[in-house]
């Protein structure tokens, strides 16, 4: 995995804005569903809309997650690379919380 987590390449794009709590939530509801609506991702992760627009920029760019158009619906998904991020945010998330 190349992409890095660098609190320094954080902060520049999502400010006091980014939480690790909301990319958590995104990620579950994105390993939940093959592909997603944005909006729908929105209510599910209880994320307002803008920030979650903020937070999906950045993981795209990280190359976690992907855009692509199903049945003329703009669509989020996990790419291959943001399936194992997925998978060591969980481990990582559990090991805070048992601690």
């Amino acid at each position: 995995m190349t992409a890095s987590l660098e609190p320094s390449s954080i902060d520049k794009k999502l400010g006091s804005t980014f939480s690790l709590n909301v990319i958590r939530r995104i990620f579950l509801r994105l390993q939940e569903n093959r592909s997603i609506k944005r909006t729908n991702l929105a209510l599910e992760a209880n994320v307002n809309y803008v920030r979650l627009s903020n937070h999906l920029d950045w993981l795209e760019k990280k190359k976690f997650i992907e855009l692509v158009v199903e049945n003329g619906k703009i669509v989020v998904r996990l790419t291959q690379g943001g399936q194992e991020f997925a998978v060591a945010l969980a481990s990582f998330v559990g090991f805070i919380t048992s601690t």
